[in-house]
């Protein structure tokens, strides 16, 4: 067996593993998302209790319309939906990496799409809890404002991280421009 394919061999067992990894996680997010729907249509109390421990101090007391219960999902699944966006296009890749699709400008492109949504997960949930303190604090308390910013050294590592399979997503991009354009010579 030649060097070139057992490379080759591992890139597609641990592509496959991969991909099953990213289809389980879109699962869980799935059923995360759709147990959130249940709660804010089937149980309004539940689905108001979840905020208040999510968005108010403990010990508050409150009831939500629907549109506010709506409005405290949607902050809460923000960097969910983003994730599952992520989980995708992960499946996409090594689907197409057990396809022998490495060096392609596809690939290149969905690694760095990857590469932004681990940038923008920290950011997008720090903003949505931000966002939903500030929101339903207004609604409990009106004119007082509660405004709770932190960051995490795991948001720090994401984002950097993150930034770093963007930039070989841009390298790869180029690599393979460039191989094109040469074998275009030939």
């Amino acid at each position: 067996m030649t060097k070139t394919s057992l490379v080759a061999r591992k890139i597609v067992t641990i592509a496959r593993a991969a991909e099953i990894a990213a289809l389980i996680g879109m699962v869980l997010i799935a059923a995360v998302i759709f147990y959130a729907v249940y709660f804010l249509f089937g149980n309004g109390g539940l689905a108001d209790a979840h905020i208040v421990k999510q968005y108010l101090k403990d010990g508050t007391q409150a009831d939500f319309t629907s549109s506010q219960r709506l409005v405290g999902v949607m902050f809460a699944l923000a960097s969910d939906c983003l994730g599952l966006l992520g989980l995708y296009t992960a499946r996409r890749l090594f689907a197409g990496y057990q396809r022998g699709d490495v060096f392609t400008a596809l690939a290149a492109t969905r690694l760095k799409l990857i590469g932004w949504v681990v940038v923008l997960l920290a950011p997008v949930s720090q903003l949505a809890q931000t966002a939903g303190i500030l929101y339903f604090t207004q609604i409990v308390t009106p004119g007082r404002m509660r405004v709770d910013v932190s960051i995490e050294d795991s948001d720090v590592y994401a984002i950097v991280f993150g930034l770093l399979i963007v930039v070989v997503g841009y390298v790869m991009y180029e690599a393979v421009r460039i191989s094109d354009e040469n074998e275009s010579f030939v």
